[in-house]
């Protein structure tokens, strides 16, 4: 397991961001926080929280103050923050998925498609399975999270790079 610094606070990774940046596709999503919170700073809060589960070395005390937060931005969270009918009712669960969504820049089809319709990777095949046959590998290997069918209608619509591939020609004549 990766040791963090108890000084330093975890990165925040932001895959579709990222993704964005490289690719010069326009998938992610920018977000208005509860408390007027940043994404950094949501990330952060969640992790420390949930970190102390794994690094008993982190002051108690630090760990309370966290999650004190964290359940106050959880409680916090409304459909100006993310506009689904409903967001505030939904399972503590859920809403912690979505606001970590939210904090990765996954936009609101990709976060819907995984922590309200529960959609995993392992359960994500048809999706991949198109991915793979679209894409070249680079683009392939750059997607770091589950996407949508949405979100891939989106990647055809504004990804130039498609595949073509004599495996691909030989699946359509099949």
């Amino acid at each position: 397991m990766k040791k963090y610094d108890r000084n330093k606070p975890p990165t925040n990774f932001k895959p579709a961001a990222t993704f964005d940046s490289k690719h010069g596709t326009n998938l992610s999503q920018q977000y208005v926080y509860p408390l007027g919170l940043s994404a950094d700073e949501i990330y952060e809060t969640y992790s420390w929280c949930r970190l102390s589960q794994f690094q008993p070395r982190i002051d108690p005390n630090q760990t309370k103050a966290y999650c004190a937060s964290w359940d106050s931005i959880v409680n916090n969270l409304r459909y100006v923050h993310f506009p689904y009918d409903g967001v505030e009712s939904l399972d503590l669960e859920v809403k912690e998925e979505i606001l970590c969504g939210m904090a990765s820049s996954f936009n609101f089809d990709d976060i819907v498609y995984y922590s309200i319709r529960g959609i995993k990777s392992y359960m994500n095949g048809d999706v991949k399975d198109e991915i793979k046959r679209t894409f070249p590998e680079n683009i392939n290997r750059d997607i770091q999270w589950v996407i949508s069918p949405e979100t891939l209608e989106k990647m055809k619509d504004q990804i130039k790079d498609r595949k073509l591939s004599l495996t691909n020609i030989t699946k359509e004549i099949d």
